[in-house]
């Protein structure tokens, strides 16, 4: 069931991304780049902003892309997914801002993600352009600089970020990262570990169960508890993500190479896309595909009222 429903999200993206209009039939990988993600997931009231405009609506399918304010209101989040398989879930009252995304795969010294957490919790776990080449992603949080240690192929790194009332909490479920504080200090964060900054530039560094139950001494902590919690839930949605991405990363690198017949339908999607900003109703109906159980585990933040 995982695999099945992994499959629908893919073809259904693929069927309704105008990002990807620029595909044509052949077996070349995209010309100059991608440069451009997508929303697999938007549950609650989600909104996009570019410069003056007026805020619109997102849903399953949309893309976004630099220069794009991605907003959620109260109960509300949203998956942000890359086709190098980087993802990035939006947690409730959250607000980022996504400065920068190219992913090419015939150039990889071109690459480069660049996201800035304005508000809120976001949970990212490293895609390809991440793990290859750790310094063409930058993760700017609050007044913080966060970047992100490539581990195993594997185990690539997962953390929670969260800036809240001038205050930043960074903590990392698989992996390291480095903290850059404004100070020019370099605060390194390991698997199990959460690191605190305080509204006035304080940090302290603990294993997250311990930093959990420290957060509930102030009304502040209890918010930035709050969100952490929330953003630790969402493992389930990210597995999916992820194994969506993954067909279409494998598509656009070679969609010649078609190894089953779901694949297949989803390749006869990327040759016969519709025109930019026509999305998809519905996700084509797939062949059943068959996985071994036990697939991802933890919470998720959508279920059947997803967008």
């Amino acid at each position: 069931m995982f695999m099945r429903s992994v499959l629908l999200l893919a073809a259904g993206l693929l069927a309704g991304l105008s990002a990807f209009a620029q595909l044509g039939g052949g077996s070349k990988p995209v010309s100059g780049g991608i440069k451009a993600g997508m929303i697999t997931e938007a549950r609650g009231d989600v909104a996009s902003q570019s410069g003056v405009g007026k805020p619109q609506p997102l849903r399953k399918g949309h893309a976004i892309r630099p220069g794009m304010v991605i907003e959620s209101a109260p109960d509300s989040d949203t998956v942000l997914a890359f086709p190098d398989g980087q993802i990035g879930v939006l947690g409730s009252k959250g607000n980022v801002r996504l400065n920068n995304y190219v992913y090419d795969i015939a150039d990889p010294s071109k690459n480069d993600i660049n996201l800035n957490l304005i508000e809120g919790n976001l949970r990212i776990v490293m895609g390809e352009i991440g793990q290859k080449n750790p310094g063409a992603l930058h993760l700017q949080v609050g007044t913080a600089s966060v970047a992100l240690q490539a581990g195993s192929q594997d185990a690539k790194t997962d953390a929670s970020l969260v800036t809240q009332g001038g205050a930043i909490a960074v903590s990392v479920q698989v992996g390291r990262l480095e903290v850059h504080l404004p100070s020019g200090q370099v605060l390194q964060v390991n698997a199990g570990q959460t690191l605190m900054l305080s509204q006035d530039g304080k940090s302290e560094l603990e294993q997250t169960a311990v930093m959990m139950q420290s957060l509930s001494r102030s009304a502040l902590g209890l918010q930035i508890q709050s969100q952490l919690a929330e953003s630790l839930g969402f493992t389930q949605v990210i597995a999916e993500a992820q194994a969506a991405m993954a067909i279409v990363n494998a598509a656009l690198k070679d969609p010649a190479n078609a190894p089953n017949p779901a694949m297949l339908e989803i390749l006869a999607l990327l040759e016969s896309l519709p025109s930019p900003g026509e999305i998809a109703p519905d996700a084509p109906t797939l062949p059943p595909a068959t996985t071994p159980s036990g697939a991802g585990g933890g919470g998720t933040p959508c279920g059947a009222s997803c967008n």
